[in-house]
């Protein structure tokens, strides 16, 4: 009974072995020889925010806590394989910058018995990017990432619905009235160009790379001493890696 216990651990142990053996081997093949040139177009979500809570608009000009919002991001890289450990890339693509905005109530006067609140505020920011990035590889098919990233302002819009409300005294409760939705899209608030950091990982697997990756805003994003907001966003992306 020994013998056999000893002989089906043997023969688990050579199953493992071979399994792993025919793991890394594809996870080898994955990975682009040195010299390759290679093209990978990426689709995903991006999902940014602002360090302050400036909201820029003529027509309000209140200070509210700020939160993430989520959009898409996609674009193409051409990869170039310098070395068994490092690659290099050069891209362009689109990402949505900006963030959402707390409920505020601007009033409740229940002298007057009028009151207004605003609520899905969010400040959309459009951006053409130039993404420089270098790929240390720290094992087959995974690497960490880091670079720099110029963005360029391409569209831009702030919007946000004031909900006016009347107090009922009767039955002492406010009462909505009307929504009023306004949009500001005046470019004179923001810089037209964004200097980011982009830190991140990916994994390579038969010419598929799931990376994500967070770029540290660099520079402020409004102009005039408005506000000392820098942007971040954590980008998720799913590319296919096409060699020359």
């Amino acid at each position: 009974m020994k013998k056999e216990a000893k002989n089906r651990n043997q023969s688990v142990m050579r199953i493992l072995l071979c399994a792993f053996c025919a793991m890394m081997s594809m996870q080898a093949l994955s990975q682009s020889k040195v010299g390759q040139i290679s093209i990978v177009p990426r689709v995903g979500v991006s999902v940014s925010r602002m360090t302050a809570s400036y909201f820029p608009s003529s027509n309000v000009t209140w200070n509210v806590d700020s939160k993430a919002r989520s959009s898409f991001a996609g674009g193409v890289d051409a990869w170039y394989q310098a070395s068994d450990l490092l690659a290099l890339s050069l891209g362009v693509g689109y990402e949505e910058g900006g963030c959402r905005f707390d409920d505020y109530e601007i009033s409740a006067d229940k002298e007057s018995g009028e009151g207004q609140a605003w609520h899905d505020a969010a400040v959309k920011l459009r951006y053409l990017t130039l993404p420089v990035m270098g790929h240390l590889y720290i094992a087959p098919g995974l690497s960490v990432n880091a670079g720099l990233q110029a963005g360029w302002l391409v569209d831009n819009r702030a919007q946000q619905e004031i909900q006016h409300t009347r107090y009922d005294k009767e039955n002492g409760r406010w009462a909505p009235t009307n929504n009023e939705k306004i949009v500001d899209d005046d470019d004179s608030y923001y810089n037209g160009m964004e200097l980011s950091l982009p830190l991140g990982v990916s994994y390579e697997v038969q010419h598929v790379i799931l990376d994500a990756r967070y770029e540290i805003g660099l520079t402020k994003l409004y102009k005039h001493g408005l506000s000392d907001a820098h942007g971040g966003r954590l980008n998720v992306t799913v590319g296919y890696r096409i060699d020359l």
